[in-house]
């Protein structure tokens, strides 16, 4: 069986949440939905038609480096034939999956197909 992987997601940083959110949904016909965490912290979530998620979060300086979401069928399986680059480096987010990054320090979020 061939290991499945489609990329789920983008977390997108801004400083200017209001601004990315206007041209995101102007570039990409999406609309995107306010959301608030317990703490408070304001953000927005869209959803590309029935695929790739993409969360506008503030921040003090604009992140030229998005985060990663990647849906990941065999996820152990996904983390032993990137160990090579990673060098074993995972952090494990139970029941969700695990956080490497890439070459570049780019945080890549693997979530464990449900």
């Amino acid at each position: 069986m061939k290991d499945e992987i489609y990329l789920e997601g983008l977390v997108l940083h801004s400083p200017d949440i209001d601004a990315l959110r206007a041209f995101y949904e102007a570039l990409l016909g999406i609309k995107f939905n306010e959301k608030k965490h317990e703490d408070g912290r304001r953000h927005y979530l869209g959803q590309h038609g029935d695929g790739v998620f993409i969360d506008l979060y503030p921040s003090r300086e604009a992140s030229r480096s998005p985060h990663l979401i990647m849906n990941v069928s065999d996820l152990e399986g996904m983390l032993k034939r990137v160990s090579a680059f990673t060098q074993n480096k995972v952090e494990p987010i139970p029941p969700l999956g695990a956080i490497i990054c890439d070459p570049d320090g780019r945080l890549i979020y693997l979530h464990r197909r449900s």
